[in-house]
């Protein structure tokens, strides 16, 4: 009876696991470890080569309606590097760095050009300079030169933007620094990176070092830019430029710390009617123009010989590694660095995106963010970028160029198509893309070591209830004639100006934090006190609900007398009917529509929010909302692991042992048979 139960109760378990079988999410759905506010659908599959062989390259299109806008569409290709199979690189358009052609015929040509390599899926690359920065009082005719660098296989073909560039612009950049821009790149070990590399060419002539502004950029006014044939095979100086030919003894690649060693060919001053020729390998061309003339004029001489030598250095610290990048490709906004936000935009246009970045454990994403609508320029709204991006699982990510450009290719079934519907009509003629590529040979031995990815504490957890000195630094930015920093002696966030000014300021993001609401929480305390020699106003610009950035229609202030001692102020908003719906940020204008000399600081020890104003009241003396962080630099200690300890062990005794006796040797062949026989009587004995 017992058997027969046990059989029976088989038979019931079995047809249950067939049933969850049948009912269980598909293994794409399943692996996914990102989910999008407003996702609808989500398909994905792995890309196969044409033999059929799986390439760990997972295609995901998703569909969105609702909080990103309506008929969005995204497009991922995720990859790990640790696959030595796959390379990511970068597609120049044709033979220049100026060409431009469709993401489809650029990738057919590599494929030709690259035997034992398939291009399984690309996106759009940098955008570029186009009239606004490249008209007629910079060059003869639009140079298309992009904004970021360019490596390709392990060749510099132009460095980053600069702000002689911004000059003669057209547009609001006029006059304006050009900024850091970001790049991505790989390094020989397939390591991604992203980051603002910095490069430069140095000349040594006679003795004597000059330092250009950069390769391959745009002929600017007061600016020295050494050119090879990977620009163009045109010269589009203007004629009040002074010109050296170089000619190269070995090869004019721009190699990160390489050198070259060139001989002063011909000169051509200012207003010679022709112009040195790019289309030779053998070239290199000095062009300078304004305040940089006389740095050519007064030290180069026809016959001299001359060293160029390029550095390159990265502003976020990884500069070993991106001395080794093979392919990089650059681009504008960036939105995340190792986990943390970059630069904050409160811009609410929807715009046809493509991001390039990688998440915490390394893995890449290629993806772009489209309208599923015929002709239709909506997507992705730059406001709703870091939440995205947060979303997404990314740890570093930037823009690459958008709008019109925005394509996303992939091989399906042997044959490449277009993912997303481009808000031209068609693609775009672009200068250049970026790929995951399948390589039939490993591209090395194996990856590198992704200890240099910095990855972020969860603060989602966190609750914004009480955010100390070195928690407010953390979530600072976009700061505005300040300086910020964390004053360990004071425990207190620190804004100081940077120069006299009336209008200094930063921006607290809330959106990595867990999300309250601020109907919740109508009471703020603020923990002050300032080295200005007057009482101030400080002045709240704040974002809830459907805002996100700065808008002088929502705005707070309060007084902070001058004086050394701590001040609590509270501020209540139980009054103000735009505070309300989740607290996405906050602008903290420290001396508020007052002139204030540089190096003055306002600190701030503690931002407490409260739901009553008797909490708020308690505030000076301790109180803090429970469950709230009131150490973040402790919290961070306490999530780090203990450091190994070694097992205690017993001390060594010695085992004990019976005495030892000595082996009986026959001497005779008599004795030798006579203990075989001995020893084997022994073993029947013992059978």
């Amino acid at each position: 009876m017992k058997r027969i139960l046990t059989s029976l109760l088989s038979l019931v378990l079995c047809g249950m696991l067939i049933l969850s079988l049948m009912v269980m999410p598909s293994v794409a759905e399943e692996s996914k470890d990102y989910n999008l506010t407003g996702e609808t659908s989500r398909t994905s599959e792995e890309i196969t080569l044409p033999n059929g062989t799986g390439t760990g390259v997972t295609l995901t299109n998703i569909q969105l309606n609702g909080h990103y806008g309506d008929n969005r569409e995204v497009n991922v290709a995720e990859f790990s590097l640790s696959n030595t199979n796959l390379s990511v690189e970068v597609l120049n358009s044709g033979t220049y760095m100026v060409s431009a052609q469709t993401m489809t015929k650029a990738i057919d040509e590599y494929n030709k050009s690259h035997e034992g390599q398939q291009v399984l899926a690309a996106i759009n690359g940098d955008l570029w300079m186009t009239s606004v920065h490249s008209g007629s009082s910079v060059t003869k005719s639009v140079l298309k030169v992009p904004r970021g660098v360019l490596i390709i296989d392990g060749e510099i073909w132009a460095s980053q933007q600069i702000d002689q560039e911004n000059l003669g612009a057209t547009n609001a950049e006029k006059g304006t620094p050009a900024g850091l821009k970001s790049a991505f790149g790989v390094t020989s070990q397939n390591q991604p990176l992203v980051g603002s590399p910095n490069i430069r060419v140095t000349l040594e002539v006679n003795g004597k070092k000059i330092v250009s502004n950069g390769i391959n950029r745009l002929p600017a006014q007061n600016a020295l830019i050494v050119y090879n044939h990977r620009v163009n095979d045109t010269n589009y100086a203007l004629n009040d430029a002074y010109e050296i030919e170089l000619e190269v003894a070995d090869s004019s690649a721009f190699k990160a710390g390489g050198e070259i060693t060139a001989t002063v060919k011909a000169i051509y001053k200012t207003g010679a009617t022709t112009r040195p020729a790019l289309d030779n390998p053998k070239t290199i061309v000095l062009t300078a123009r304004g305040n940089r003339v006389s740095d050519l004029q007064n030290n180069f001489s026809v016959g001299d010989t001359v060293t160029l030598t390029t550095t390159l250095t990265d502003t976020a610290g990884r500069t070993d590694l991106w001395q080794d990048v093979v392919d990089a490709i650059g681009g504008h906004m960036q939105v995340l660095q190792d986990g943390k936000i970059a630069v904050a935009n409160g811009d609410t246009t929807a715009y046809p995106t493509a991001l390039i970045g990688y998440k915490d454990d390394g893995n890449v994403m290629l993806l772009t963010v489209t309208s599923t609508l015929d002709g239709s320029r909506a997507a992705l709204r730059f406001s709703q970028s870091l939440q995205f991006c947060k979303e997404m699982g990314y740890n570093s990510v930037f823009y690459l160029d958008g709008g019109g450009s925005t394509t996303f290719v992939a091989l399906e079934e042997g044959s490449y198509t277009i993912r997303n519907k481009c808000s031209d009509g068609s693609a775009r003629a672009v200068i250049n893309s970026v790929a995951v590529v399948w390589n039939d040979t490993p591209v090395c031995e194996k990856q590198g070591s992704l200890s240099y990815i910095e990855v972020p504490v969860d603060m989602s957890i966190i609750p914004p209830t009480y955010m100390d000195g070195a928690l407010i630094e953390e979530l600072i930015s976009s700061p505005y004639n300040v300086t910020t920093a964390y004053d360990a002696e004071e425990k207190a966030f620190v804004m100081t100006t940077d120069k006299a000014t009336n209008d200094p300021y930063a921006t607290l993001d809330f959106s990595s934090l867990m999300r309250v609401n601020a109907e919740d929480y109508p009471y703020m305390v603020f923990k002050v006190k300032s080295t200005h020699t007057a009482s101030t106003s400080f002045m709240l610009f704040y974002a809830c609900g459907a805002h996100s950035g700065a808008d002088g229609s929502r705005t707070k202030s309060f007084r902070v007398e001058a004086g050394d001692e701590w001040q609590y102020v509270t501020v209540d908003m139980s009054q103000v009917s735009a505070w309300k719906g989740t607290i996405n940020s906050m602008r903290l204008d420290i001396f508020d529509s007052v002139t204030t000399p540089a190096d003055t600081s306002m600190y701030i020890g503690a931002i407490v929010l409260c739901q009553t104003a008797e909490e708020a009241s308690q505030v000076a003396d301790g109180w803090a909302p429970e469950g709230a962080v009131t150490d973040y630099l402790a919290y961070l200690e306490s999530l780090k692991p203990e450091p190994e300890t070694e097992p205690e062990t017993e001390p060594v005794t010695e085992p004990e042992t019976e005495p030892v006796t000595e082996a009986v040797v026959p001497d005779t062949e008599a004795e030798t048979q006579a203990v075989t026989e001995a020893t084997a009587t022994e073993a029947e004995q013992t059978q």
